[in-house]
């Protein structure tokens, strides 16, 4: 398994709305681990891709006063963080 069969990505926006790159992570852990160190006011969200080529899923979101929240499907469930494949290594 590779990071491009599965990973975590960050999509966030510093607090003057410049987009900070994103960062792949092969472990949720490591996602968060860069989402509570960003700079005060940043906002954004976690998102996981579970297949190459298919809409990755929003599993977390950072608003600007910090906190973290479960992001929701449409229909108001919340993404299964059970359902992540449990061979995914820390990343190197």
């Amino acid at each position: 398994m590779t990071i491009d069969d599965h990973y975590f990505e960050t999509r966030f926006t510093d607090a003057d709305g410049n987009e900070i790159p994103p960062q792949r992570y092969l472990t949720l852990q490591g996602a968060l681990a860069d989402a509570i160190v960003l700079p005060s006011g940043s906002y954004g969200s976690i998102w996981y891709q579970d297949q190459p080529g298919s809409q990755p899923l929003e599993v977390l979101r950072q608003d600007a006063d910090g906190s973290m929240i479960d992001a929701l499907y449409d229909d108001g469930t919340n993404y299964p963080l059970g359902g992540v494949p449990e061979g995914i290594e820390p990343a190197q």
